[in-house]
């Protein structure tokens, strides 16, 4: 319930306020103390008077059509008799108080209406200023989101009022100094000093990356009781008088990009995802579209031709665009297509400069595809750039710029940056693609090295798989080979050359060659190894591996093995569970000399399986190297069909990469 003494002390600021209480008859019961000021009577003169004693009308209100408005809280404008006899407009509102003591009492609230009209002016002279003014005012809230703006402002930022609102500063203006940009407007929120002159440079966040300068102040917003619900701010664009600090700023702008290109380039050496993240880069900080082409050749890690031809192709390998819709998926589709496609694009690659064209037509792209062309018409893409990528005097490609005509055109600085960035980008590119040419080199390599396919015995049947390393350049030395050896007997070898590559390759070869030497004549498999190690030092550097050699004898139905360092195979008699063989491991080849590897013997039942296996096959980042080999036993006893066709299961049950390239041998013995 709304007491006397509330109903007393309603007011407000600058305004001649009267508040009364009159009961049903008429009778005024109580009036504030602004009553004086407004009607020139004494509060003792007015209480207990009938409320008509006021009217400046001739024809007073009664008492029961005061209660009517009082029931409809309308607003009212009634003329009210001074005490000096002259006549105010009183504009005034009633409302019914409910359940008081003497029964129900009206409220009625009222103000001197040339007060209203002086606030009316005064109101419509602050909204003119604040709409019309030729500068930016803002107003924000404690979490420094507009609430507030003016149009000049919107027009500085180069985005609406309904886009400001609710936003912060950041989101609408980005800048190298934001963060000490907004430590000043909250320290001001604090202390309320404040922040005059203070010039801010930048770029806004619509759609344009033309630098500017904004001179602003601003200062605190706060009630009569002390409540802060904001800052108010006046901002100029400065940027025609700041063009020495405008050039400040690009340069600051152009070495950060090229300084996060740095930093963003050179740790992959997968061709696509380093042209990714250079488009994806330079997208958000130059351009509205980034696209990379190169020659088929770079994309495929083929030998570069030595002429460029009209007729050459190019594939896209990688772009990236500001906005997501059809007319984007049009323009960036990555199939091939010829040199030819667009003369600026072929001049670039002949003439191994950049091709700037502010003002595109269409003869520029006499063989672009039409609805390409008019994609990137309805996308507004005006202002291009052309960079040829070329590292060590090769022409890899070229990355295309792509500026809508919402944006500045690029200037001479912008193609001197678009060079920058593209040498950059090709001289990755261009590492990529040798490792591409090196892993195809050592894969073929590897290849013709491997047994093309294994002998057919009558003493055992047999299958092998190998998969080299997804990764660049990652081919390793894995090999296995099945040896016939004289009294019917098998050999059976597998070995792993530590390193990746050519040379890893090659020394795989050279162990090969030598194990299918020592073997034909007749050495047994721990003599066989040790022989293998010195020769190991014979061979020269990176040419440790592990090796694991077995001869089985069918007749006898045993095998005698030895182990360089290799994991252990696994052992599954007919019916039986797969186990690992525990041989007398020796150290892996080429880490010591004057090694002596000790032979085990083991029986083996005719229909027993020996799978042998490579560490890539087994090894992981995240587990130990039992946990691998426990799966693998579990792979192998779930597994059936041919020696070939459970190692093609195997290989496809494991992860399709753990960084290493994998072999599987598998022996399934029948004896004699």
């Amino acid at each position: 319930m709304t007491s006397e003494v509330d109903v007393g002390q309603l007011s407000v600021q600058g305004m001649r306020l009267v508040t009364a209480l009159v009961d049903t008859s008429g009778q005024i019961l109580y009036v504030s103390a602004g009553a004086e000021e407004i009607t020139g009577y004494s509060n003792a003169d007015l209480v207990g008077v009938n409320f008509n004693t006021l009217s400046g009308s001739p024809q007073p209100m009664s008492s029961e059509e005061l209660m009517e408005r009082a029931r409809t809280e309308v607003t009212n404008i009634s003329p009210l008799r001074h005490a000096n006899g002259t006549i105010r407009m009183l504009e005034w509102r009633a409302s019914i108080l409910p359940q008081h003591r003497n029964g129900e009492i009206i409220l009625v609230v009222g103000v001197d209406a040339s007060d209203l009209e002086q606030a009316h002016s005064d109101f419509a002279m602050l909204d003119a200023f604040f709409h019309q003014a030729a500068f930016g005012f803002a107003i924000v809230d404690p979490q420094l989101r507009y609430i507030m703006l003016n149009q000049a402002l919107a027009d500085i930022n180069n985005q609406s009022i309904a886009e400001h609102i609710g936003r912060p500063l950041r989101d609408i203006v980005e800048s190298p100094d934001m963060e000490l940009y907004e430590a000043r407007l909250m320290s001001l929120l604090e202390s309320g000093e404040p922040v005059r002159n203070l010039r801010i440079s930048g770029t806004t966040t619509a759609g344009t990356s033309e630098p500017k300068v904004w001179g602003v102040s601003w200062f605190r917003l706060q009630d009569r009781s002390g409540y802060v619900f904001g800052l108010c701010g006046i901002i100029y664009d400065i940027t025609d008088q700041e063009q020495a600090t405008l050039e400040a700023s690009r340069t600051r702008s152009r070495f950060a990009l090229l300084s996060e290109a740095n930093a963003v380039l050179g740790f992959s050496l997968d061709l696509q995802r380093t042209a990714q993240d250079f488009t994806d880069l330079t997208v958000n900080r130059f351009c509205d579209v980034a696209i990379v082409d190169v020659l088929s050749e770079v994309a495929q890690g083929e030998p570069l031709p030595g002429t460029l031809q009209e007729d050459h192709v190019v594939e896209r390998i990688a772009a990236s665009s500001k906005r997501c819709n059809p007319d984007v998926d049009i323009l960036l589709q990555t199939e091939d297509r010829k040199l030819s496609e667009t003369t600026a694009f072929s001049a670039a690659m002949a003439s191994e400069s950049s091709q700037l064209m502010n003002e595109p037509t269409a003869d520029m792209f006499p063989n672009l595809q039409p609805e390409k062309l008019e994609a990137g018409r309805r996308l507004g893409l005006k202002y291009t750039i052309i960079a040829p990528l070329r590292a060590r005097d090769l022409t890899l490609g070229a990355v295309t710029f792509f500026r809508n005509e919402e944006r500045s055109p690029f200037t001479k600085e912008d193609v001197a940056l678009a060079n920058e960035l593209a040498n950059r980008v090709a001289l990755c590119i261009e590492n990529a693609h040798l490792y591409k040419q090196e892993r195809h080199a050592a894969l073929a390599l590897q290849r013709s090295l491997l047994p093309r396919e294994l002998p057919k015995l009558a003493e055992a049947d047999v299958g092998y798989v190998y998969r080299p390393s997804s990764a660049a350049a990652q081919v390793g030395g894995d090999w296995c080979d099945v040896i016939p050896l004289p009294g019917r007997r098998v050999g059976l070898v597998i070995g792993d050359v530590m390193g990746h590559g050519i040379s890893a390759a090659a020394t795989m070869g050279r162990y090969r060659t030598a194990v299918q030497s020592l073997a034909s004549v007749g050495l047994a498999p721990g003599v066989l190894l040790t022989r293998l190690n010195a020769l190991a030092f014979e061979i020269g550097v990176d040419v440790i591996a592990t090796c694991f050699y077995l001869v089985y004898d069918p007749a006898q139905h045993y095998a005698t093995f030895a182990c360089a360092g290799h994991p252990p195979p696994l052992l599954s008699p007919p019916g039986g569970k797969p186990t690992p063989l525990s041989p007398s491991a020796g150290p892996p080849l080429g880490t010591t000399r004057a090694t002596a590897y000790t032979p085990t013997s083991t029986s083996i039942a005719p229909g027993s399986t020996l799978l042998c296996y490579t560490d890539g096959v087994v090894e992981s980042r995240t587990a130990p190297l039992e946990v691998g080999i426990n799966k693998l036993a579990r792979l192998l006893a779930n597994s059936s069909g041919t020696p070939q066709e459970v190692c093609q299961n195997i290989l496809l049950s494991l992860p399709s990469d753990n960084g290493d390239d994998a072999a599987l041998l598998l022996a399934r013995f029948k004896g004699l």
